[in-house]
């Protein structure tokens, strides 16, 4: 068939046998705007209540500037001084902006200023890490079983970051589809450029059909710094 390659051939890439590819990169972002939900109190030996906001839990994370939130009773905020053990932590208009490049663990630390001299209110401890991988994604989904209908209406690919509240660009460079019909031993195979699809790719989609088996395979995402990184491919069986 014109434009389709037989499974059976020697050159033919067996699904089964697809291996996933291996990150050789750390994915890192640079900007992050993260939705502040954990708020943890302190009491210092003098009784002063504290606060420092983070938005995972404790979890900060490295290479990305943090922004946190800090609040101490009875004293205004030009009034303290905030410090870390691990990275830098900058002001701007009230707000506070914390970065690291090393992983582990960042104590911030809140002083008073006291004729002259600084003293302690009190300190929180917050583990840093790296910011994981996102997840490609078509449509509302990863993989798995899918509506032909829904997927004939998609028009592009996506990084998405699971479980971590952020805001960050990570455009699709390029990816390769793979259409393996249910009733054949031949298989199209479709590279797109950019993460929209091309017209070349929607008219394929549009001839799915139930047990098709649809893959989008050597996806690869553009980091904030220009370095492509490969992400994990997506399974599709169509079910209707």
């Amino acid at each position: 068939l014109p434009g389709w390659t037989n499974m059976n051939s020697s050159t033919a890439a067996s699904p089964g046998r697809w291996q996933q590819p291996r990150h050789t990169l750390n994915f890192k972002v640079k900007n992050i705007y993260q939705i502040l939900f954990f708020l943890l109190c302190f009491v210092s030996a003098a009784g002063q209540k504290f606060s420092i906001a983070a938005d995972k839990m404790n979890i900060l994370y490295a290479d990305v500037d943090n922004p946190i939130k800090i609040a101490v009773e009875n004293y205004p905020i030009n009034s303290i001084v905030v410090k870390t053990n691990n990275g830098k932590i900058s002001r701007n208009d009230g707000y506070y902006t914390y970065f690291t490049n090393q992983i582990g663990t960042a104590d911030i630390i809140l002083y008073r200023k006291l004729n002259g001299k600084l003293k302690e209110i009190g300190r929180s401890t917050f583990r840093v890490k790296l910011i994981p991988y996102p997840t490609a994604k078509v449509g509302p989904s990863s993989g798995g079983r899918i509506q032909g209908i829904v997927l004939k209406h998609q028009q592009f690919i996506r990084a998405d970051y699971d479980f971590i509240d952020i805001d960050v660009r990570t455009p699709i460079d390029s990816f390769t589809v793979n259409i393996i019909p249910s009733d054949t031993c031949f298989f199209k195979q479709i590279k797109n450029y950019s993460n929209k699809f091309s017209q070349e790719l929607i008219d394929a989609l549009s001839g799915i059909k139930k047990d098709y088996i649809v893959i989008f395979k050597e996806i690869f995402a553009k980091r904030y710094n220009g370095e492509i990184i490969e992400l994990d491919p997506i399974y599709f069986i169509i079910r209707d």
